[in-house]
């Protein structure tokens, strides 16, 4: 049994995003079974300590292999932008106006009234007028006399001359986009760039929720002009650069904002598409579009099977002594076909290149979206394999909703004679930890102890390996409505979670069929393209038994009961 993701042979051929989602992956298993939450399966404790030795050494070589390859990312990266100060040319000292330390003015001569302008900054500058302005108060002394102060009158530029602008250069930042990285790029190799990279992505990994990719860097370089870099020790000779580029009448403020405000392109992206109920079942390969299988029967299923005959009735012989002989039929065949999920989007090529930012937002939305519908489909398929069942509200939700997931196990435990330490495996709406852990903090003491990742031990600590599904089966009520401009929602009144043997139900994978970009006569026609894909997968009960439970909870923190029960651990 492997409890840790195996690197392959050679590291050197995975990408840097493919290389961190390794080991992100890896370091949680590694303390997934520090912690005790892994199945480790029928693995000796040597066993598990070897394998986790030998995960550890794998890790060590992925943060080395990551990196090497930021260190050299970094020296093309510093080795372009010195190749790109040479095209440009180096500025000189003078130019730079900050190296070089202002003379000491000779004793006969009167001190200089400004420092000259920036050479490169092309001004007229009018008669400096003197201002006086006031030396503070020394400690203990009197007032000083004024101190004439020299401050220059506003530059004016001139008319029709040449605006000069910082060079910037976008270099490519990543492998097999179609620029060799490192090498400067246009805005229309980005955008190909950005195709390159989504036709790239055919399937997303299981347990990554997000991934990021750099493809561009953009690098500005002021060396080439100078009347643009303003120093901290010449004030007088950054005001007369300001002034030359934006003029005198856009420093007076004239009641109101003019300019154009900078466009933020962005959009807020927070939905992620993680599958957790797909995640948690076991898959199989319907290759050929469904399975076919025999539904398992139950203990229940031996009645005449099995008897027992006393030694007087075996005494007495005759039909008193006559065993009976159970006839096993063939079961019932069940067959289960896959289902199609797909996703497609339409836009058009100049809105593309002029905004890409939505294409990568919408996408994002839509593949969420198309996780919902794809977990919300599974869900329907356990909820109708599954025994409907109810319960009532027993103090709060803990004690509640707790104490009857323990209930419901030992009685599927207890009812088909099953191994103590069977692990079974509960399904629960992923806002049930928060539940619990508001309840819990309506308690009496040790209210801010209790973690998620405590509840979640506590349950596996009891043989139950909990899933926490984000949707819900069709009708459930498990996803929070709109919150409106009124009080705050609460939590839902009911917990709908499932609980069968591990295995019971098993995910059919026929695979994904990712198209990427899409063009025809038709869609080149207005200028346009789409984006599809689809996958074929459904789910199979395999198992004898799954009960489908609703609690009704409320987190009142209720611990003790001031009334008599006729059950004290009653559903």
């Amino acid at each position: 049994m492997e409890i840790y993701e195996q690197l392959p042979e050679d590291i050197a051929a995975l990408s840097v995003e493919e290389l961190q989602a390794l080991l992100d992956k890896l370091v949680g298993q590694v303390d997934a079974v520090a912690k005790g939450e892994a199945d480790t399966g029928e693995l000796t404790a040597a066993e598990v300590l070897a394998a986790t030795e030998q995960a550890v050494v794998g890790i060590e070589s992925l943060r080395a292999e990551i990196t090497q390859r930021e260190e050299a990312a970094a020296e093309v990266e510093a080795s372009m932008a010195a190749l790109a100060a040479r095209a440009v040319g180096e500025p000189t000292a003078d130019a730079e106006g900050d190296d070089e330390p202002t003379p000491e003015p000779a004793p006969d001569e009167p001190e200089p009234e400004a420092p000259a302008p920036d050479p490169e900054a092309v001004v007229e500058v009018e008669d400096a007028e003197v201002v006086e302005e006031p030396v503070p108060v020394a400690a203990g002394g009197a007032s000083q006399p004024p101190v004439p102060m020299r401050r220059p009158a506003p530059a004016r530029a001139k008319k029709n001359t040449p605006v000069r602008r910082p060079v910037g250069a976008m270099v490519a930042s990543a492998e097999g986009i179609g620029v060799p990285m490192g090498e400067t790029m246009n805005r229309d190799q980005l955008s190909r760039a950005m195709i390159n990279k989504r036709r790239s992505w055919q399937f997303i990994p299981e347990g990554v929720v997000e991934e990021k990719h750099t493809l561009a860097t953009i690098h500005t370089d002021w060396s080439d002009v100078p009347e643009r870099r303003l120093s901290p020790d010449d004030p007088v000779g950054n005001w007369n650069k300001i002034q030359a580029v934006v003029g005198e009448e856009a420093l007076v403020a004239s009641g109101g904002l003019c300019a154009p405000v900078t466009p933020y392109y962005d959009l807020m992206m927070e939905s992620e598409a993680g599958r957790p109920v797909r995640d948690a079942l076991p898959r199989f390969n319907a290759d050929r579009g469904g399975i076919r299988f025999m539904a398992p029967p139950s203990l229940a299923a031996v009645t005449t099977g099995v008897g027992r005959i006393t030694a007087a009735n075996d005494g007495i012989g005759g039909t008193s002594a006559t065993k009976s002989c159970q006839t096993v039929a063939c079961p019932s065949q069940t067959e289960v076909d896959v289902a199609i999920i797909f996703h497609c989007l339409r836009f058009g090529n100049l809105g593309t290149r002029a905004w890409p930012e939505q294409v990568d937002q919408f996408t994002g939305l839509t593949m969420a979206a198309f996780a919902r519908i794809a977990e919300i489909a599974l869900l329907d398929g356990i909820n109708a394999a599954s025994t409907q069942v109810t319960a009532t509200q027993v103090g709060g939700a803990a004690n509640t909703l707790l104490g009857q997931i323990l209930t419901a196990a030992a009685g599927q435990r207890n009812r088909h004679r099953m191994d103590p330490n069977r692990v079974l495996r509960c399904l629960l709406p992923a806002w049930s930890l928060d539940l619990l852990l508001v309840d819990l903090l309506r308690q009496q003491f040790d209210r801010f102890e209790a973690t998620k990742d405590d509840l979640v031990a506590w349950l596996r600590a009891r043989g139950i390996a909990a899933t926490f599904y984000q949707d819900g089966q069709t009708g459930a009520s498990q996803i929070f409505g709109t919150q409106g401009a009124s009080a705050l929602l609460g939590f839902p009144t009911n917990v709908v979670w499932y609980l069968f043997p591990e295995g019971s139900f098993m995910y059919l994978d026929a695979g994904v069929l990712e198209l990427g970009i899409v063009r025809d006569s038709t869609l080149n026609s207005t200028n346009d393209y789409q984006i599809f894909g689809e996958a074929f997968e459904n789910v199979a009960f395999l198992g004898f038994e799954s009960l489908k439970v609703t609690s009704p909870v409320c987190a009142t923190g209720e611990v003790t009961l001031p009334r008599t029960l006729s059950c004290a651990v009653g559903p």
